[in-house]
């Protein structure tokens, strides 16, 4: 009988706890962010630009011409890459550059003469990803400017508007 008692008194118990029972619930809220950014990377330098020929015709020498590559990276919206030196080449002398864009992923100015200031050499471009892509160069003389030699710095810029 005590036996009897002793279940009876457990299985209510079981029955008091399984009606009383309810489901526990928790929440959590998750924060996330996408940082902007734009990353603009050249190959490797120095490009050589060296005139050795003459065209004879006139006083302009043979341009001389080089390339190297270029990347982006970037997802803030419409763009554009400047170029500029860090100063003016030497009276006499024109150094040029052109940026070729991946397919709908900007536009090229074409070949844009580099001063010190800075000038658009592709616009219009998307969030991308654009990889190695051709960068040329140019560098004109007239025989007023003597032999000369030297360097500049090309400074690109990836702009957001």
């Amino acid at each position: 009988m005590k036996r009897s008692l002793l279940v009876a008194a457990l299985v209510g118990l079981i029955l008091i706890f399984a009606g009383g029972a309810s489901a526990q619930t928790a929440t959590q809220v998750v924060s996330f962010t996408v940082a902007s950014f734009q990353q603009i990377t050249v190959g490797p330098g120095p490009i050589a630009l060296d005139i050795v020929a003459w065209t004879g015709a006139d006083d302009n020498l043979t341009p001389a011409t080089g390339s190297s590559t270029y990347s982006i990276l970037q997802n803030v919206g419409v763009s554009r890459i400047t170029a500029q030196l860090n100063s003016d080449v030497p009276a006499g002398t024109t150094l040029e550059v052109q940026l070729t864009p991946g397919p709908a992923k900007g536009s090229s100015a074409g070949y844009q003469t580099l001063t010190s200031t800075a000038v658009n050499v592709v616009t219009g471009i998307p969030r991308c990803t654009d990889n190695a892509r051709a960068i040329d160069y140019r560098f004109s003389a007239n025989a007023s400017a003597g032999p000369i030699s030297g360097n500049r710095t090309v400074t690109y810029t990836l702009v957001s508007p």
